[in-house]
């Protein structure tokens, strides 16, 4: 029954868009059918959190965001004819994500962050007027909705199901830079739709990065995906079985086929996860259960948590 809703009301929206965009002679998705306005950033609903990037009318999808990014660069740049923003816009740092488009989210990521207002309060307001010192609505403050697509559109930068394929992508956000920064890129015991993801990705001499999966995960019917930060795709390097190390080059996109299981759970005296075995080289439970190497991991944890 909720399939047939589904179904039936996505046919419904479709040709609702199509309608919409023949009436109004434009070439983008429109934000509401009356108005077959310019609204991006509720166009970007459909993609995250609605997993429809796979169905969304093109060449209009990606004109919709070309658009955005082409006024988004003015205004970045101190030029264009505006008055104010809705930080909203942060949702599109996960849209340009699921594009492909890794280098204009970290771009939008890095200009909105450098705006938050102020910026040790780590928040956004519902609107950010030109003249930050205009005596303006601003609306709430801080926006827990706009907190909400933060937090939805940096979590696609590391992982995001692909609704399309069923597949699970990782690294699509990331940048070249934070992989040859010590140590790193690090994810711990993130949620997926297929389970508890654990993962480090990092550069491995100019042209290579080397990725090591864990966790409590099992592989989509798509597979998990592993975009390059390195500007251009990956090419698989020996067998990618987790928690065995990975390495990609610039030549094709990777596809995890299979893991080898290694479940999160406590092990030894100090009831260590095997996650945070794993983030300190440990991927067998032999070793995880050697007083040696348990008592080492416990303190090497309290001193990076706590010390």
């Amino acid at each position: 029954m909720l399939a047939e809703c589904r179904d039936a009301f996505r046919e419904s929206l479709y040709t609702s868009i199509a309608r919409t965009v023949a009436d109004h002679g434009i070439d983008y998705i429109p934000g509401s059918v009356e108005l077959g306005d310019f609204d991006p950033t509720s166009t970007a609903i459909a993609v995250v959190p609605g997993g429809e990037i796979g169905n969304l009318p093109e060449p209009a999808l990606t004109r919709t965001f070309d658009r955005y990014w082409d006024e988004f660069t003015k205004r970045k740049d101190g030029g264009g004819d505006w008055d104010a923003y809705t930080p909203y816009e942060i949702r599109n740092i996960g849209t340009f994500v699921q594009l492909g488009q890794r280098e204009r989210a970290l771009a939008l990521l890095d200009w909105f962050l450098a705006d938050r207002r102020p910026v040790g309060w780590n928040e956004w307001a519902e609107i950010a007027w030109r003249d930050a010192a205009a005596p303006r609505f601003i609306g709430d403050m801080p926006h827990t909705w706009v907190g909400a697509g933060y937090i939805r559109s940096v979590r696609s930068m590391f992982a995001y199901e692909r609704e399309s394929d069923d597949a699970l992508v990782l690294a699509a956000g990331v940048a070249a830079a934070w992989l040859r920064e010590e140590p790193g890129v690090v994810v711990k015991r993130l949620p997926t739709h297929y389970g508890v993801l654990n993962y480090t990705l990092r550069a491995d001499g100019p042209d290579t990065v080397r990725l090591r999966l864990s966790g409590d995960l099992t592989v989509p019917p798509g597979k998990i995906v592993v975009s390059s930060p390195l500007g251009r795709p990956g090419r698989e390097r020996g067998g990618l079985r987790e928690p065995a190390a990975a390495s990609a080059s610039r030549h094709g996109p990777v596809r995890v086929e299979a893991l080898d299981r290694f479940p999160d759970g406590s092990l030894g005296p100090c009831q260590i996860l095997r996650s945070n075995f794993l983030a300190h080289g440990i991927d067998n439970d032999a070793d995880g259960y050697s007083p040696e190497h348990n008592y080492r991991t416990a303190a090497l944890i309290i001193r990076d948590n706590f010390i």
